[in-house]
């Protein structure tokens, strides 16, 4: 019965392992690099996460016409103007002027600037928004998780987000990210 046990916990131990080494939540990033493929995925996620912030601390049961300044999720400011429809799920066509927004997670840690045109709909479950910077969005900071690659860039950027993806161009690279939690 002891060989039995061992031999499972070993088998167990094996097949824990195989799975780590063979997963990755950031496919593109590994050991100490990140190339620009994974810098610009991770800066479109990290862009799009900070809206879903800015929308959830601010504007999940707001609707009508919008004009005011809030917070970023880590710090600076977002003045927001548009409108949001008054039914679920929630239609949004909004303006985000960004002054030193701040936002970050596992995967980045960005500092944005610029005005940023957000439409599409949002709700609990679901969401399906294009992101769209009016004139050049400023970004800097770092991406990767476990990486720390740095970025710093302005240019014009076009985002495609839906509750499993993010798509569209930075600085006129295309770029996917695909993210399944």
């Amino acid at each position: 019965m002891k060989k039995i046990i061992k031999n499972f916990l070993l088998l167990s131990l094996f097949s824990t392992f195989i799975y780590y080494s063979c997963t990755s939540d950031s496919p593109t990033s590994s050991g100490n690099s990140c190339d620009q493929v994974c810098k610009d995925q991770h800066v479109g996620y990290g862009i799009t996460y900070l809206v879903n912030s800015i929308w959830g601390q601010n504007f999940s049961y707001v609707y009508g016409n919008v004009d005011t300044t809030v917070n970023g999720p880590k710090g600076g400011t977002a003045h927001i103007i548009g409108y949001i429809e008054n039914y679920f799920p929630y239609t949004v066509n909004l303006t985000c002027d960004l002054l030193d927004c701040k936002d970050s997670n596992e995967y980045f840690s960005l500092t944005l600037n610029g005005p940023l045109h957000v439409t599409g709909d949002f709700s609990s479950y679901d969401k399906q928004v294009t992101l769209n910077s009016v004139s050049e969005l400023a970004y800097k900071g770092t991406v990767g998780i476990n990486v720390n690659a740095s970025v710093n860039d302005t240019c014009q950027i076009s985002i495609n987000a839906s509750q499993y993806s993010v798509t569209g161009t930075i600085c006129e690279r295309i770029f996917s990210y695909y993210y399944y939690r």
